[in-house]
């Protein structure tokens, strides 16, 4: 028994030291603010890669295998190499059939899932899309876009884009999986310009899972204002940027209030120990809500390999501007009846 409880120690250093480090690699991050916000980072070694990911894996199952029987270890390591492959940081492994599953209308009745697109995107040409808001999942806005529910890539023009996920999201097993099987990769800032140079466009969260502390229905808070990584790679790509808003994402689920004594700290310190946050929420079903996801226009974008502070920050705000006019114009088309409260942190 302690050599179990020893097996789920590492794994936990294991996973604390992955999650903290692969996320400050996010493209959607940065690096400090300003001029070094979102400036590249290296790779690491294919090899070093590899032994990290095996290592996490084996911390993960192993000690599933002992208390359960050790013949589940023989399919765990046949999914082992599929494990290790790296499609993440190529561009996935996007699959129709993948695309069209049952489970994704399923979720698109329940929270009653639209797509509108508000001008012709030229197929030829290289976008980031910037998602709002990310809600506790952004099942919305993703399953609009990157599935076929709502035919997302006639409604874009054949624009062929990929969503980036936070590193570590690819380094759960079977998780991972349900990510390339919707052409989702890596949001390390390295494969995301690899993306863009390569004539693909990519799909970003901007606020990540600091933005999903404030998703509460009714609610329409986005974290950006700090957010400068992804404002500093469309510059250095030429890539324009379009605003991306799904009214009635943050409906989809209820979390504790901040009242309750506790709640806060639990949170603060989770974010201080692991890097990124926990949003406590009271259902994981979601719930039934009207999820439209609205495409702005594209804001041209001029590439310079070197752009200054106050170009980032020129740009960061027109981002904003165009964002908040987007939520304003189609607010009452997709949210009926309800008061505008939209808000910019």
């Amino acid at each position: 028994m302690q050599v179990i409880w020893y097996m789920y120690f590492g794994m936990l250093i294991c996973v604390v030291s992955t999650m903290v480090w692969m996320d400050k690699r996010a493209v959607m991050r940065g690096q400090g603010t300003g001029v070094t916000a979102g400036t590249r980072m290296d790779p690491i070694s294919v090899w070093v890669d590899k032994v990290l990911r095996f290592f996490f894996f084996w911390c993960l199952v192993s000690p599933l295998c002992i208390v359960t029987t050790w013949w589940l270890a023989v399919p765990l390591m046949l999914y082992v190499p599929s494990y290790l492959d790296g499609s993440e940081k190529t561009g996935g492994r996007p699959s129709e059939f993948h695309k069209s599953l049952f489970l994704w209308h399923m979720f698109k009745r329940r929270m009653n899932m639209k797509l509108l697109v508000t001008s012709e995107l030229d197929p030829n040409a290289q976008y980031i899309f910037g998602l709002h808001p990310h809600g506790i999942l952004p099942w919305g806005g993703v399953l609009n876009l990157a599935t076929n529910v709502n035919n997302s890539r006639k409604a874009l023009n054949g624009v062929d884009f990929h969503f980036i996920a936070a590193s570590f999201c690819f380094y759960v097993p079977f998780y991972r999986d349900l990510l390339l099987g919707g052409g989702i990769c890596d949001a390390a800032r390295v494969y995301a310009e690899r993306l863009l140079c390569s004539g693909k466009s990519i799909g970003i969260v901007p606020g990540g899972a600091t933005e999903a502390l404030f998703a509460r229905p009714f609610d329409n808070t986005v974290y950006i204002k700090k957010r400068r990584g992804f404002v500093h790679l469309s510059i250095q790509t030429g890539s324009s940027l379009v605003p991306v808003y799904t009214f009635g994402e943050n409906d989809s689920y209820n979390q504790l209030s901040d009242s309750i004594p506790g709640v806060v700290w639990v949170k603060k310190r989770f974010q201080r120990v692991f890097g990124v946050s926990l949003p406590l929420i009271t259902n994981f079903i979601p719930l039934k809500c009207n999820a439209t996801t609205v495409v702005g226009s594209p804001i041209k974008v001029e590439k310079n390999l070197a752009p200054t502070e106050e170009q980032v920050d020129a740009l960061l705000h027109e981002y904003i501007k165009s964002l908040e006019k987007l939520f304003d114009q189609y607010h009452d088309q997709c949210l009926p009846g309800r008061e505008k409260n939209f808000v910019v942190i």
